[in-house]
């Protein structure tokens, strides 16, 4: 499936959830491509894919979206492609428990966390600029997630300076 957003005399199309809306998209089935909108206050995450495999979310600009900016999780092939996530309670970015990641190209800021690949496989972060975020670019393996693996992710060629913002996470996060 592909969801395209218009872009006209360069104004993208706005996905908001008014601060009370869960999550603006669920990705539920494979080979789907997600670009072109704005997505912005929502309370849950901005764009999720669950156990999907081949999943792209590109030109996407997420801001004060919840949790997760862009959210693929337990998933197999993942591009994250030239969005711009900001203000963000947990990771703008984040690649979990999944394998065949790419994320490039993307600029995060003033998140609690810029990018996170967490227990995932074959990931590539290169080309981003994580600046003002709490933490920057973390890759790390978590005891209790479903997967209990974190093996070949290479971060090359970002632009990392700032991040040292204050923790907005909720208490315990």
């Amino acid at each position: 499936a592909m969801v395209r957003g218009l872009v006209v005399n360069g104004e993208r199309a706005i996905v908001d959830g008014g601060g009370t809306v869960g999550e603006a998209t669920q990705v539920a089935g494979d080979a789907c491509l997600i670009e072109g909108f704005i997505i912005r206050h929502y309370a849950g995450n901005g764009v999720v894919a669950n156990k999907a495999k081949n999943v792209v979310f590109r030109y996407l600009i997420v801001d004060d979206a919840g949790l997760y900016g862009v959210y693929p999780v337990e998933c197999d092939g993942v591009l994250v492609e030239r969005c711009v996530v900001s203000r963000i309670a947990d990771a703008g970015i984040y690649g979990g428990q999944s394998k065949n990641i790419v994320v490039q190209d993307n600029e995060v800021f003033n998140n609690v966390a810029g990018i996170e690949i967490e227990n995932s496989v074959d990931a590539l972060v290169t080309n981003n600029s994580a600046h003002h975020n709490t933490g920057g670019i973390l890759v790390f393996v978590l005891p209790n997630n479903p997967s209990k693996v974190g093996m070949r992710c290479k971060v090359v060629n970002n632009r990392i300076w700032s991040n040292n913002h204050p923790n907005f996470a909720k208490p315990g996060n």
